[in-house]
């Protein structure tokens, strides 16, 4: 069903597992991830506007590796499109100060 609200158009698929997802206009795959409060491990979920998902679990072996993985994508992003490197070194500084925090609420609000 396609449906127009204050944010575009969207379309409501129900996926193969039983839920409901909008995908905005456009978008062909919507990301999301959680923990298991039971067991403390991380999943990643995939929805496709087919209706298809796949959740990957994350080995507990490798997440301190993908952590890193992450905070050096984040803070390389940070530069990307500035061409004065004292400019780039700023907003690396800044990010690497944002990267500390230990609120995830507050990580988000900021747009980490």
């Amino acid at each position: 069903m396609k449906i127009s609200n204050e944010w575009g158009n969207h379309e409501t698929i129900k996926m193969e597992d039983g839920r409901v997802v909008d995908f905005p206009q456009r978008i062909k795959t919507l990301a999301s991830h959680y923990t298991d409060s039971n067991t403390g491990l991380g999943y990643i979920r995939l929805d496709f506007r087919n209706g298809s998902t796949r959740t990957f679990s994350l080995n507990p072996d490798t997440v301190l590796h993908l952590a890193i993985e992450g905070a050096d994508r984040k803070l390389r992003l940070a530069m990307a499109g500035v061409s004065d490197l004292d400019a780039a070194v700023m907003k690396v500084d800044q990010r690497a100060a944002a990267l500390q925090l230990t609120d995830h609420v507050e990580l988000r609000r900021i747009g980490y």
